[in-house]
């Protein structure tokens, strides 16, 4: 499992990176490499088979949830 908190600097390139390494093996695909998940072009891109999460800090839902404003980059949590 992979985990990023919601402030982590790179969060937004973590969010997009399994559908761009997808995008990537499709493109295999399309150019005559097997299809299969254990085929070639599945092994040459990252990310396939891991679980990525965002922690996100219960004050950010709370603000969510209170007045639906939020920010994907909000204050540094506390390590408490």
């Amino acid at each position: 499992m992979v985990i990023l908190d919601l402030d982590h600097p790179d969060i937004e390139d973590f969010i997009e990176w399994k559908a761009i390494e997808e995008d990537k093996a499709r493109a295999l695909i399309n150019a005559g490499y097997p299809s299969d998940y254990n085929g070639e072009a599945y092994a040459t891109v990252s990310g396939q088979n891991s679980n990525n999460s965002v922690r996100v800090p219960n004050e950010f839902i709370k603000a969510l949830e209170s007045d639906g404003t939020g920010s994907s980059q909000p204050e540094p949590m506390d390590p408490q």
